[in-house]
């Protein structure tokens, strides 16, 4: 339940957060992994900065939905980028800076969100956070401002009550995307998944599709 989750005190600092996750980042970016990690801080707390939504926030998000790889592939219904949102554009190696700057401002900013309400519009962190007026749906105003309630509707799509435990459109990686995100806030570096199944076999890497 949404309350009962880790408060902003409780979460690790950006500097801790980004110890434990910066080899994750260099591992996954191979041969340009020291120069990419380094672009990827920056950007997170220059975007954080101007959005003013939280840097540790970003960072958990990129974690959880890239691994910190830039070259992520995409989805096959087109979400691209760190953050894996829809429409974002894919990394550009002959421009690292601005095509991280560009995947992570459209995974905090939204893409085309002016247009939430159809299939070419897909709000980010900060319309997660804060509500539209003419909201589509995707989130009921008593939820606004909850960190973890933004998260789960950043993965499923919307948000249908307190437990964030549950199913969106059936995607069963919803009912622990919430759960990831506190486990990262906190101090996970993603090494095996937050899950029963990662017991069996605790040296294997897991996603969060082997969750239910």
């Amino acid at each position: 339940m949404m309350p009962d989750f880790p408060t902003f005190s409780e979460w690790l600092s950006f500097d801790e957060m980004w110890t434990i996750n910066q080899p994750q980042i260099v591992i996954a970016n191979s041969n340009n992994g020291a120069d990419y990690s380094s672009l990827i801080r920056d950007t997170i707390l220059k975007v954080a900065g101007d959005s003013k939504v939280d840097a540790r926030l970003i960072l958990a998000v990129v974690m959880q939905e890239s691994t910190g790889n830039v070259n992520i592939q995409c989805t096959d219904d087109g979400h691209c980028g760190l953050m894996q949102i829809l429409g974002a554009s894919k990394f550009d190696a002959s421009n690292p800076s601005s095509s991280i700057l560009a995947m992570i401002q459209a995974g905090v900013y939204g893409v085309d969100v002016a247009q939430a309400n159809n299939m070419y519009g897909e709000p980010g962190l900060v319309q997660l956070l804060n509500g539209l007026p003419d909201s589509p749906g995707w989130e009921d105003p008593q939820f606004w401002g909850n960190p973890y309630a933004a998260v789960h509707a950043y993965n499923g799509g919307k948000i249908s009550g307190p437990n964030l435990a549950v199913e969106e459109y059936g995607n069963p990686k919803t009912k622990v995307y919430a759960n990831d995100i506190a486990s990262r806030l906190t101090g996970w570096n993603g090494a095996y998944a937050g899950c029963i199944a990662s017991t069996r076999c605790p040296t294997q890497l897991r996603s969060a599709n082997d969750c239910y």
